[in-house]
C-alpha cells in the first residue's frame, strides 16, 4: 500500500491476516544545486525529522502486536524498540517496554520504571 502527497511518501506492507509488517516514510526533498553535499544531507535529515519519517517493522504474537522496531534513521539519531505486554487472553495492555539504542539502559531497567 502506498500513500504520497507533496511533502512525503509512505509505504505500508501487510500480511495475509491484515497485520502491518512495516511502514516506511520518506520526505520529498530536492537538493539545492548551489549548496554542498553536506548541507543538502543535513537539510534532508532535518526535513525527515520534522515530518517524523523513517522505517518501522512490526512483530506479532497471534493477533496482538508484540513489538515494533525503528532503527536509527540518520546520523546522530537513536533507534527504538518497543515491546507490548497484554493481560493473558485479552487485548488489554499491561505494560510497554521501550529501549533506545545507545542509552545504556536495559529493557529490564525500563520495566522497573513501569512499577
Amino acid at each position: 500500500m502506498h500513500f504520497e502527497n507533496a511533502r512525503l511518501a509512505v509505504e505500508f506492507a501487510y500480511d495475509a491476516l491484515g497485520r502491518r509488517l512495516f511502514k516506511h516514510s520518506s520526505a520529498h526533498y530536492k537538493p539545492c544545486r548551489e549548496a554542498g553535499s553536506q548541507w543538502n544531507r543535513n537539510e534532508h535529515e532535518r526535513k525527515q525529522r520534522e515530518l517524523g519519517c523513517g522505517f518501522t517493522r512490526y512483530g506479532w504474537d497471534g493477533d496482538q502486536l508484540a513489538w515494533e522496531i525503528s532503527p536509527a534513521q540518520y546520523e546522530g539519531a537513536t533507534g527504538r524498540t518497543v515491546h507490548y505486554l497484554f493481560e493473558p487472553g485479552s487485548f488489554v495492555p499491561v505494560a510497554q517496554a521501550v529501549r533506545h539504542e545507545g542509552t545504556g539502559r536495559s529493557v529490564r531497567d525500563r520495566l522497573r520504571d513501569v512499577n
